[in-house]
């Protein structure tokens, strides 16, 4: 299914990545892998209670491929996807674009 997926635009930094885990979540079946390549922080932190309910409502596992932060690991927004990925018993991976084949 991932050969599938069609990516266009981009540019934005930081995107609402928070927003589309939600999203995810709350379509996921219970037990789900959610994951999440991107390549910038959230913009969105305010949503990340919600996300972490929903995540231990429906014990699903989220796991990160990251190749990039924006800048800023250290950021609040950045910090959200280590939160996440704690919370569920998730992945998170960093790798640099050029290593993604």
């Amino acid at each position: 299914m991932i050969e599938d997926i069609f990516v266009q635009g981009g540019g934005d930094c930081p995107e609402a990545t928070l927003q589309g885990i939600k999203l995810a979540l709350e379509a996921a079946q219970p037990r789900s892998f959610i994951y999440v390549f991107t390549d910038a922080s959230a913009k969105d932190p305010e949503l990340l209670d919600s996300v972490l309910e929903l995540i231990q409502r429906k014990e699903s596992q989220v796991v990160f491929v990251l190749t990039g932060d924006c800048g800023d690991e250290n950021s609040v927004a950045f910090q959200c996807y280590q939160r996440i990925s704690q919370a569920s018993s998730g992945i998170l991976i960093r790798i640099m674009k050029n290593r993604v084949l």
